[in-house]
């Protein structure tokens, strides 16, 4: 699929189990499988997905492979608090700024990479609680929504079954 016209991608990454039976952990392992995910909520589309460990790279071959399936207009981008998306999204939707030399003493100043004037992004940003997630606002009060589902930007949580369940173009629509 190219030319996709979508007003909004979210990405996550889910740590996986492969060919192999590991007691419940604790801590996951960021050189373990993860499995980083990029929908389109609003179709219930699985964009593309890549397998690998939880590292930069990985999430710079996702975002440029999201790029190859997208029109010219820029979607938003919501996220979890993870920072490799930031860098990512910089990366493949930015332009790197190089400024001129000032014929002062010292270093130069190092080019800088700005984003589009189109491209909007935002993190969800999770906390942990007692037996599941807990929300708080800025002012430390426990909410039953997330702060970006309250703002309309993500209009629902996803469960493992429902992230299953979606329609992925890499298998075959008939």
């Amino acid at each position: 699929m190219k030319n996709m016209d979508v007003p909004k991608i979210e990405m996550d990454e889910l740590w996986v189990i492969i060919q192999k039976k590991v007691p419940r952990m604790k801590d996951y392992e960021d050189d373990g499988p993860w499995m980083w995910v990029a929908f389109a909520p609003g179709c219930r589309l699985i964009l593309d997905f890549v397998i690998g460990p939880r590292k930069q790279y990985v999430a710079d071959k996702l975002v440029k492979s999201v790029k190859k399936h997208l029109s010219d207009k820029i979607p938003l981008f919501v996220t979890d608090g993870l920072n490799f998306y930031k860098e990512a999204l910089l990366k493949h939707f930015g332009v790197l700024i190089e400024f001129p030399r000032t014929g002062k003493r010292g270093r130069p100043k190092k080019p800088k990479i700005f984003p589009f004037d189109d491209l909007k992004y935002a993190q969800v940003v999770k906390c942990r609680g007692h037996g599941g997630l807990k929300y708080k606002d800025e002012r430390g009060i426990e909410c039953k929504n997330t702060p970006a589902r309250e703002a309309g930007i993500v209009d629902s949580i996803w469960t493992l079954k429902e992230l299953l369940t979606f329609r992925c173009f890499k298998k075959s629509i008939g």
